[in-house]
């Protein structure tokens, strides 16, 4: 695993920065790490990626994000009331940030807060039974009321079992798209769970 420094509040400056070096064709999860863990910054790590690029062999030039888009994208999330929430970043959850494949960036709607209590993630089937639907809701229920925030994704069958469970002590539900755009969109009516889209 790539060494990193304690987290520490970033600048906006560095979190666009940030945002614009995932956003790069070619940079996923871990190659954003080792460049993070070499460069030290994403500010760096831009500066000194069209060379790393044509070194690697690369023929067309590597252009990074645009600083523009990346602006705009973080705005657009700003309107709908959210929260950008930067690999490296104070906010970025601890056990998140130690597996291998942890998302550069979260993008949160409604309470960021709960991302900094202890965690129990279920998911499971869309097409389940009456007994999973009722095991699934129980167990998010209890675990809550232990004291964890409950974590899945937003598909029918247990995963809506899990959030119905949990919405009273905190449910967080991760979205792989857009926070703008919960699906399915039936779950719009019946709770409204923190979104963390990666």
């Amino acid at each position: 695993m790539t060494d990193f420094a304690a987290p520490k509040d970033l600048s906006q400056e560095e979190k666009i920065a940030r945002l614009q070096l995932i956003r790069t064709d070619n940079v996923g999860p871990v190659t954003f790490r080792h460049l993070i863990s070499r460069y030290k910054t994403a500010v760096n790590a831009l500066a000194v990626l069209p060379e790393l690029a044509h070194r690697g062999g690369r023929k067309k030039p590597l252009v990074a994000a645009k600083k523009s888009d990346a602006v705009k994208e973080i705005e657009a999330l700003s309107k709908l009331g959210g929260h950008l929430i930067v690999y490296g970043d104070s906010l970025y959850p601890e056990a998140l940030a130690a597996s291998e494949g942890a998302p550069p960036i979260l993008m949160a709607l409604g309470h960021p807060h709960l991302l900094e209590r202890n965690n129990f993630a279920i998911v499971g089937a869309r097409n389940c039974s009456a007994i999973g639907i009722k095991i699934a809701t129980a167990m998010a229920r209890d675990l809550g009321q232990a004291g964890y925030v409950i974590s899945s994704g937003m598909a029918r069958g247990i995963d809506t079992a899990v959030h119905q469970g949990a919405v009273p002590t905190g449910t967080i539900a991760v979205l792989a798209g857009g926070v703008d755009v919960i699906s399915p969109a039936r779950m719009t009516g019946c709770m409204r769970p923190s979104l963390i889209r990666a």
